[in-house]
C-alpha cells in the first residue's frame, strides 16, 4: 500500500516557527490550529485561538473546527486534522495528546527548540489509541526560487 505524502511550504514553515516561537517567549504558551490540504497535497496552517490557560497546552475550539471546515470547502480544500507546537519537548503526541485526540484527525506537531515538524494519523489498534507517523516533506527555502 502506498503512503501517501503530505508536503509542508516553506513559507507555512517559517509562519508556524514565527508564531510558535513568539507564544513561547511570551508565555510559554503553544500556538494550534487546522491544517489545511489541496488537491496539490500542500499544507496550509490556519491559525485559531488557543483557549487553554495553562502553559505547555493547547486547546481548541471543535465548533470553531466545524465552522472553519464548512468555510474551506468552497475553496477545494479540507481540514486533514489539528495541529499544534511543544515548547520544550519533541514533535511527538504525548500521553494527553493522545487520549485526546479525535480518530477521524491527523496532528501535525511542531517542536520549537528542534525546529522539528511531524505528522500522525491516529488509529485504534486493539482497542488502544496509536499514534502512527505520516509522511511528510517539508520543502527547502531553495524551493522558492522562480525561473524567468
Amino acid at each position: 500500500m502506498k503512503k501517501t505524502k503530505f508536503i509542508l511550504p516553506y513559507n507555512e514553515k517559517r509562519r508556524l516557527h514565527y508564531h510558535a516561537f513568539r507564544a513561547q517567549q511570551k508565555d510559554q504558551s503553544e500556538v494550534c490550529g487546522v491544517v489545511l490540504v489541496g488537491l496539490d497535497r500542500k499544507i496550509r496552517l490556519q491559525f485559531l485561538p488557543n483557549l487553554s490557560t495553562s502553559s505547555c497546552s493547547f486547546e481548541v475550539s471543535i465548533r470553531d473546527v466545524n465552522v472553519f471546515k464548512r468555510q474551506v470547502a468552497e475553496q477545494g480544500m479540507r481540514v486533514i486534522g489539528i495541529f499544534h507546537s511543544h515548547i520544550v519537548s519533541e514533535a511527538i503526541l504525548g500521553p494527553y495528546d493522545l487520549q485526546e485526540a479525535p480518530l477521524s484527525y491527523m496532528q501535525l506537531i511542531y517542536d520549537i527548540c528542534g525546529r522539528q515538524v511531524r505528522m500522525w494519523r491516529i488509529k485504534k489498534i486493539t482497542g488502544e489509541k496509536v499514534a502512527i507517523e505520516v509522511p511528510l516533506t517539508v520543502e527547502s527555502r531553495s524551493k522558492l526560487r522562480t525561473s524567468h
